[in-house]
C-alpha cells in the first residue's frame, strides 16, 4: 500500500514517530466498516481517548471505509486501511485506501440540509461532511490508480 504524501513529497509517516502502525485489509463488504472501527476504537483506547473521542473516530472511519467500498470500485475487492498511533502525543492517524480510480473531491457538493429534507430526494452524501466534523485533519489524495483517505484525532 503506498504511505499518503504531504505536499513536499514527504510521506506523512517520516513526519513523526508512531507507537503502533498496523495494516488490515477488508473484503468490500457490508458490515466490514464495523471490524475496522471496532479495531480503530481498541487502539484509541490504549493511548487513552475518551469515549466521546473514539466515538467521533468510528463514526468517521465507518463513513471513510463505506465511502471505499461503494465508490472504490477495485478489481481486487478490498478496501486497505493502515493505522498508525502516537500514544505520547496522544495521537492516531487512519488511512483508508482502495485501488479504485480515483476521485475528484473538489467535485463532491456540501449537503444542504434543506434540499435532502424534501420528500423523494437523496438523503445519501453526508460522509466527508461527517469526516471533516468528526475528525482534526482529513486529507484526501487521489489518482487514477485509486483514493487514500487519511483521519487524524488528537486525544
Amino acid at each position: 500500500m503506498t504511505v499518503p504524501q504531504n505536499d513536499d513529497g514527504r510521506k506523512m509517516s517520516e513526519e513523526m514517530r508512531f507507537d503502533i502502525q498496523e495494516e488490515m485489509s477488508v473484503p468490500m463488504q457490508r458490515d466490514q466498516e464495523l471490524a475496522v472501527a471496532d479495531r480503530a476504537a481498541e487502539l484509541a483506547r490504549s493511548a487513552g481517548f475518551d469515549t466521546d473521542r473514539i466515538d467521533e473516530i468510528r463514526i468517521a472511519l465507518i463513513e471513510a471505509v463505506i465511502n471505499a467500498i461503494e465508490h472504490g470500485n477495485n478489481p481486487e475487492k478490498l478496501v486497505h486501511v493502515t493505522f498508525r498511533l502516537d500514544i505520547k502525543a496522544k495521537r492516531i492517524e487512519i488511512c483508508v485506501a482502495d485501488r479504485g480510480g480515483g476521485f475528484n473531491p473538489g467535485r463532491v457538493e456540501t449537503p444542504d440540509i434543506h434540499k435532502k429534507m424534501v420528500k423523494g430526494s437523496r438523503k445519501r452524501g453526508w460522509g466527508l461532511t461527517l469526516m471533516r466534523g468528526l475528525m482534526d485533519e482529513v486529507s484526501i489524495r487521489t489518482s487514477e490508480h485509486g483514493s487514500c483517505v487519511v483521519l487524524v484525532k488528537k486525544g
